[in-house]
């Protein structure tokens, strides 16, 4: 029998610790090929360059799809007309659209990869699809005196703002903070007066200090909108999208509440601060309503019916986050979980009922001292669904 020398460190290995006999490495492989048997990647030959022929488009689905609105106090979106200035590090950066682990382990831009891809960003997609009456310059805010001067004759300013793409503990942010130079270029940008309209591209809640936050004209939240990321962020300033993107994540008013997980405490656990946006928010030029839900129980899990409404009126698309709260399981946990979605694309004033069935493990509560033995399982009792401000409850046994 054959052995393969395998070893991880750079001193004289001992035979008995590293040799590796064939058959442990052909039961390793077979059970790979196996696992891609089953997948069916191995029924046909490979061909072509790996690429989906529509994956631009798709993935500019997936960014318009996530864009989610967080201010827009006085309606300066969607862009109207006039002179728009549009500026930031995010501005024309592929790097900061696709983030960390992306073609990369620290993301590009930082001379770590040689091509980058080619990337839609804000700056272009905005001159490109301006529409009639609206006219857009572009400025690197490393040119401050000039850009001040461009600002003071703009009509509206947008700022791409964001992290640098990093992974793992290089990314480490403890403050939730923006780089103190982005914070300079906002808090210049405010000085001059003129709305301005920031675009964040981050992967987390960003803190933003209060008094440039309750100032902007507007807020909107990218996340890392990836390589059709300008082109989708374009539609949806100019208006000819929504924005149906709703938060995944609690957004905390301060770094000092970056341990609010929930929205709120779990029972007994008494007051907790409330976040500046809590998970499952989100707003569009529209706006939405959801009534009648109902709750029904089954095998599969509970089944929740709601009538969708667009109050508005412009078309877009409504997304409500389902949150149930469980019985009482004697361990701490949320008062209200997300367990679901309810999404459908709405004309102006139309109304629409949809279902969602909510599997029973996300239903599922833990039992058992939290140190000591204990399984996931469901708790017989009321549970409470919410949907907006519709309610509706249903007994499990």
């Amino acid at each position: 029998m054959s052995t393969s020398l395998v070893s991880c460190s750079g001193s004289e290995p001992s035979p008995r610790q590293t040799l590796v006999s064939q058959a442990r490495l052909d039961e390793a492989t077979l059970r790979v090929l196996t696992f891609k048997a089953r997948l069916g990647l191995l029924d046909g030959p490979l061909a072509g360059s790996g690429e989906l022929g529509d994956h631009r488009e798709l993935a500019r689905r997936a960014a318009a799809a996530s864009l989610t609105l967080l201010e827009n106090p006085r309606g300066t979106l969607p862009l109207k007309g006039g002179r728009v200035l549009v500026t930031g590090p995010a501005m024309d950066s592929a790097a900061l659209q696709l983030g960390g682990w992306s073609v990369n382990w620290q993301g590009v831009g930082r001379g770590n990869v040689k091509d980058v891809p080619r990337v839609s960003t804000l700056a272009v997609a905005l001159k490109a699809g301006a529409p009639a009456g609206v006219t857009v310059s572009a400025l690197p805010e490393s040119k401050r005196p000039a850009l001040l001067t461009a600002a003071n004759q703009a009509d509206t300013v947008i700022v791409a703002l964001g992290e640098p793409p990093a992974a793992e503990w290089e990314a480490n942010n403890p403050r939730l903070s923006l780089p103190a130079e982005q914070v300079t270029l906002l808090r210049d940008l405010m000085g001059t007066g003129k709305p301005v309209v920031a675009v964040l591209m981050a992967g987390r809640p960003i803190v933003l200090p209060a008094d440039l936050r309750d100032e902007l004209a507007a807020l909107v939240m990218a996340y890392l909108p990836g390589s059709e990321g300008g082109a989708a962020l374009a539609d949806a300033l100019y208006g000819r999208a929504g924005f149906p993107g709703r938060l995944p994540f609690t957004w905390p008013d301060t770094a000092a509440q970056a341990g609010l997980t929930a929205d709120r405490p779990p029972e007994g656990a008494g007051e907790a601060p409330q976040p500046l946006y809590p998970m499952g928010y989100g707003l569009d030029y529209t706006t939405f309503a959801a009534r009648g839900l109902t709750a029904t129980a089954s095998a599969a899990g509970v089944t929740l019916s709601a009538e969708l409404s667009n109050t508005g009126s412009r078309a877009g698309t409504a997304t409500f986050l389902v949150r149930a709260g469980l019985p009482p399981g004697g361990a701490l946990q949320a008062v209200a979980r997300p367990v679901a979605a309810l999404q459908a694309a709405l004309k102006a004033g139309e109304t629409r009922r949809v279902t969602v069935t909510v599997p029973g493990e996300r239903l599922q509560s833990w039992g058992g001292d939290v140190f000591g033995p204990g399984r996931w399982q469901p708790l017989a009792g009321a549970y409470r669904f919410s949907v907006g401000d519709a309610r509706a409850e249903v007994t499990l046994p």
